[in-house]
């Protein structure tokens, strides 16, 4: 077997994903995935919630990642285990590998083109944290007012266009998305007409965030709603270390006849293939950070 070693800055919220979502299954993941599988990881992070599903033998895979950092350790990290992940019983040679895909984008709303706009970074130590910029009054879906702090300029992509692409134009279902957007979901999730090809949505809802993301009328009983009307069984929890977070899970329970956007978006065609993985950005490797194995 492959051994797995994981690119990480200590001290930082890389160590609380790597126990949290690795070791603990904070998303309660299946003890395996089929290999027709598709999962979508918006706000992925360093890759931790990649990782835990290709440990479960998911073979296809769609990352999602806004800030440069991150990204690269994302890239870093899953490069390094796709050997792991393309083998099977212990073999050398490579018989059976993942389809993964990484990109440099920050899922957004479905009212707005893909283009450029800023986020906000939360500071060294809190990696999981950057909140998308809002217009010119300078605000942030998460917290209000923040003017302070560093900024880094991301390409977005509407979550339609995700879901579109990663069912190849209608042609697959989706098995599972996560998402983790620092109060971009309600945005996401917002006018979305794909949410039928989605069979399994799990994801943090920021309750700070409602005030200013979406026209849920600053309703979490609102989001539910849309989510059951959108044929999901809906369990919303609470977060075991914040209040103003909820956890979301949703199953589908049943399939709509029809569930189609009105305007197919156009193929985004700039793509890396390197070493297994398809990557729409790539940065250099990262500089800062130290690597240690994991053993899973």
């Amino acid at each position: 077997m492959h051994r797995l070693e994981l690119a990480y800055r200590p001290g930082t919220q890389d160590e609380m994903a790597i126990r949290e979502v690795l070791f603990q299954n904070e998303y309660k993941l299946p003890e395996r995935f089929e290999p027709d599988d598709r999962i979508v990881d918006i706000g992925a992070h360093i890759g931790t919630f990649a990782i835990a599903c290709l440990e479960r033998r998911a073979k296809w895979l769609a990352c999602y990642e806004p800030v440069k950092e991150n990204f690269e350790y994302l890239d870093r990290n899953l490069r390094r285990g796709w050997r792991r992940w393309s083998t099977t019983n212990g073999a050398d040679s490579i018989d059976d590998p993942p389809r993964i895909r990484i990109h440099n984008r920050a899922v957004w709303r479905n009212d707005e083109p893909s283009g450029f706009r800023d986020i906000v970074l939360a500071g060294p130590a809190n990696t999981a944290m950057a909140w998308m910029l809002l217009e010119e009054d300078q605000t942030t879906p998460h917290e209000p007012g923040i003017t302070d702090r560093p900024l880094e300029q991301v390409v977005t992509i509407p979550f339609d266009k995700v879901i579109f692409d990663a069912t190849e134009g209608w042609k697959h279902r989706i098995r599972l998305v996560k998402i983790d957007a620092e109060g971009s979901e309600w945005l996401m999730l917002e006018g979305s007409q794909t949410l039928g090809h989605i069979d399994q949505l799990v994801m943090e809802v920021h309750l700070r965030a409602h005030h200013l993301c979406g026209k849920f009328a600053g309703s979490l009983e609102n989001l539910e709603a849309k989510l059951a009307q959108a044929g999901f069984y809906v369990r919303v929890l609470p977060h075991p270390l914040c209040d103003d977070l909820k956890q979301v899970r949703c199953k589908r329970i049943q399939r709509p006849k029809k569930y189609t956007m009105a305007h197919e978006p156009e193929q985004e065609e700039v793509a890396i293939k390197k070493d297994g993985l398809i990557v729409t950005v790539q940065h250099g490797e990262p500089t800062d950070g130290s690597t240690s194995p994991v053993s899973i």
